[in-house]
């Protein structure tokens, strides 16, 4: 208790007395007056300790560089473990670029352009000269294979009438050697 409700505390405490204690006589007054006092005391000391710990939670704590402050929710993920010297990385900032080592890389580049419709060749696989990497769907291709497919039946309709001569030729030939005589 500090000194100044102690002063108070003496000083109400002198000043109690109890009703009609007097009628009772000096023995009765003196009986009840410690008891009346100890309630008194008891009642300031609770009054003292309410009014201490009002101060305290008014105050709060302060906001230094020694004050961390866990919420309710941090508080499950937190324990308490025994300080020991812990060996850390040592980091230090740099700044730099990340690139890839062109000697070990190989530009891959296609005879005509187009859309990659289906990759053939996986990340990481060995492949070798001349292995398919993906299939391209090119405008320039589709023109070439119209021109292929059109050269391709021009040579097929050359063939027939190729075989187509070399039968009259031969049937010429038959009646030729037969002496036959050709009229026009």
């Amino acid at each position: 208790m500090t000194p100044k409700f102690a002063r108070a505390a003496a000083g109400v405490m002198a000043k109690c007395r109890v009703p009609g204690a007097d009628a009772l006589g000096p023995r009765a007054a003196s009986r009840d007056t410690p008891v009346l006092k100890a309630l008194v005391l008891a009642a300031l000391q609770i009054g003292c300790w309410n009014l201490a710990s009002a101060q305290t939670a008014t105050e709060g704590p302060s906001n230094g560089a020694d004050t961390v402050r866990v919420t309710p929710g941090q508080m499950h993920q937190l324990s308490i473990v025994k300080v020991m010297p812990y060996p850390f990385r040592l980091q230090k900032p740099a700044i730099g670029q990340i690139a890839f080592n062109e000697d070990a890389s190989t530009v891959v580049l296609t005879p005509f352009s187009g859309r990659v419709t289906r990759v053939i060749g996986k990340l990481g696989d060995d492949v070798k000269r001349g292995d398919p990497l993906f299939e391209i769907d090119s405008p320039e291709v589709v023109q070439a294979q119209t021109d292929l497919i059109a050269a391709s039946q021009g040579h097929q309709k050359s063939r027939s009438q190729l075989a187509l001569a070399k039968r009259v030729l031969d049937r010429l030939n038959i009646l030729l050697a037969g002496h036959a005589v050709i009229a026009t």
